[in-house]
């Protein structure tokens, strides 16, 4: 794999983040992981990587509204309108390849974290020799890394997995993942793994967040709707999580994991936001608006004031990606820590 050079500033960077993250304690385990339940990684005594993810927000967004319904009670000269805002923030310069990059690393540096644990690695050459193995049902993938919709958050995300596993996922994933709650078959096959290797199987799951939304809410009171964005890299909690499986037999197994219970901030500068709102919006905002204002001056009923606005945060690739290795370097430790944490 072609090694990129980084700035002298990241790399010194990266060093003090991969001393700090081979230095999680049980109290960390205990306090930033969420287990469901975690002793089931003592259930053997070898462990297993039989996925590992790594999501990456490309899409995020917000919206407000604003009825200023109170606002008018009593009467007067004037109308308070009612508000409607929207933004919507895309990631842009990070291309497949260097998602796949940082899989890749992130990938590396959790095995090395997971030896150094003193667990056993099952070797690779085992694990693929697995009738389970053959029974995992990979996402398939194009030139373009598998995306999906969280309608809910308004997030979109892109997954890669490192090319030694493929990459798939199971009912428990939903809604992000491509199988449905009662695809059943790659829990199945994660049980078979389990009992034909005598391990523990897990599989890490990273994801590396972009930028912060704000908005003001859905409000009866107020008279204006605010949104805003700003570019922050995090690890994100919740969907940053380690799925484990045990069973000894193929047909049922115990099922658990450990999620990150806060998000990891990843501060530097990794790009800027530029306006990239359509000039047909544009103009169909303020002519829109502008009707509004006129329709309340002759008729007294109150309208809505619209704002809607895209704006692309242009990446560093470099930065990105070093910040990217970090996080997912220290939340890979802590994972590793989780495996001889009582």
């Amino acid at each position: 794999m072609h090694r990129r050079s980084f700035p002298i500033a990241i790399l010194l960077a990266l060093a003090g983040a991969s001393a700090r993250a081979q230095e999680p304690t049980a109290a960390d385990v205990a306090n930033l992981l969420e287990a469901k339940p975690l002793a089931l990684l003592q259930k053997a005594p070898r462990v297993a990587v039989a996925g590992f993810r790594v999501g990456f927000v490309v899409r995020n967004g917000a919206s407000a509204q604003s009825r200023a319904a109170f606002s008018n009670l009593g009467g007067g000269s004037r109308v308070q309108q009612a508000a409607s805002a929207s933004i919507e923030v895309t990631l842009d310069n990070i291309d497949r390849a260097r998602m796949q990059a940082i899989a890749e690393r992130a990938y590396a540096d959790f095995t090395v974290a997971l030896k150094a644990s003193g667990r056993t690695l099952v070797p690779p050459e085992e694990l693929q020799a697995s009738p389970g193995w053959k029974e995992i049902e990979a996402t398939p993938q194009t030139d373009k890394p598998y995306q999906n919709n969280l309608t809910m958050s308004k997030k979109t995300y892109a997954f890669v997995s490192p090319q030694a596993l493929p990459l798939w996922f199971g009912h428990f994933d939903q809604p992000l993942g491509d199988k449905g709650p009662f695809a059943l078959g790659n829990w199945r096959a994660m049980n078979r793994l389990s009992t034909d290797l005598g391990a523990v199987v897990v599989v890490p799951q990273i994801v590396v967040d972009f930028a912060e939304v704000s908005t003001s809410g859905n409000s009866m009171w107020r008279s204006s709707a605010e949104v805003g964005a700003k570019g922050a890299m995090s690890i994100e909690r919740g969907l940053t999580t380690m799925w484990i499986f045990h069973a000894t037999r193929p047909e049922f197994g115990d099922f658990g994991s450990a999620q990150l219970k806060e998000g990891l901030p990843l501060p530097g500068d990794f790009g800027e936001f530029v306006e990239t709102t359509e000039e047909s919006t544009k103009t169909a905002n303020a002519v829109g608006n502008a009707v509004t204002g006129l329709f309340t001056m002759l008729t007294g009923a109150q309208g809505t004031v619209k704002s809607s606005q895209k704006q692309t945060l242009k990446a560093k690739p470099e930065v990105y990606e070093a910040l990217s290795v970090a996080g997912a370097q220290r939340v890979g430790a802590l994972f590793a820590k989780a495996m001889v944490s009582p």
